[in-house]
């Protein structure tokens, strides 16, 4: 509300490189007076608010600059060669904190690793391939784009997981289950592409290819072809791309790619 100033706590705990500062700061409109228990006091003054990449600050008489990013808990700050991680908590978050188990980040240095969501469209390299750095991998298609994913050091392939026209929502549709429900069993973000390297656990009552269905006489078994979307089959056949979508039972009419088999129920028209 406009004539309510907003209010933060005083006390804080702050880790730095796995040291605790117990800290009571006092803010005003110009900066901070930061009172460290037992020790000093400084003033720190700036106009550097989170989300801001770049920060400006003066700590008493020192002109200081850093460049702040955003973690869990806190933020990452790297000046001059130096790299920190400071984790900033309330007293009882600080307290409750090392009750709190910390779960080991997964080594994904050997995995190739897709920036956006998106279908693969063609992988270029061979199981046992020697690879440069530079060279292709595979290719994703996001957001009507193609784009090329390379590898970022000279390796040899280990294993290949997935194929061409893999998605989440394609492994999902094959076996008759809901892409929470992969995300969910397999620990997976839904709007990530799958890793070269992903194994899709499906549980067993679920373990059962869905085939496809007899098509009526009179209906067509449509195959995506590379560049087709809802709404250019649903201008060749003349059906109305709400029709497309419901006896495919396709949530979103970007979740289409080549090879897939669209059903147009024309027997349903006629």
């Amino acid at each position: 509300m406009d004539n309510h100033e907003r209010r933060v706590g005083d006390k804080w705990i702050v880790t730095l490189q796995d040291k605790k500062y117990e800290l009571d700061i006092v803010a005003d409109q110009l900066g901070s007076t930061v009172q460290f228990e037992d020790g000093p006091k400084i003033r720190v003054e700036g106009s550097w608010t989170p989300g801001k990449q770049l920060a400006n600050m003066l700590v008493d008489d020192t002109r200081l600059t850093m460049k702040v990013g955003k973690i869990t808990g806190g933020f990452r700050i790297r000046n001059r060669g130096a790299d920190l991680q400071v984790i900033i908590r309330s007293k009882i978050q600080s307290d409750l904190a090392q009750y709190m188990i910390e779960k080991d980040l997964p080594d994904t240095s050997k995995i190739l690793m897709c920036p956006m969501p998106g279908l693969i469209v063609k992988i270029d390299v061979r199981v046992g391939e020697e690879i440069q750095e530079g060279q292709a991998l595979c290719t994703v298609e996001a957001m009507k784009m193609e784009n090329i994913l390379r590898a970022e050091r000279q390796t040899r392939v280990k294993k290949i997981n997935v194929k061409a026209g893999d998605s989440m929502w394609s492994i999902a549709k094959k076996f008759n289950v809901t892409i929470r429900d992969l995300s969910i069993w397999n620990d997976l973000n839904p709007e990530k592409c799958l890793l070269t390297d992903t194994k899709i656990l499906i549980y067993p009552k679920y373990f059962k290819e869905i085939k496809p269905k007899p098509v009526p006489k009179n209906d067509i078994a449509y195959p995506v072809k590379r560049g087709d979307s809802i709404i250019k089959i649903s201008n060749k056949f003349g059906i109305p791309k709400e029709w497309i979508l419901k006896w495919n039972d396709i949530p979103d009419e970007t979740l289409i790619y080549p090879g897939q088999i669209i059903e147009l129920k024309l027997s349903e028209i006629n």
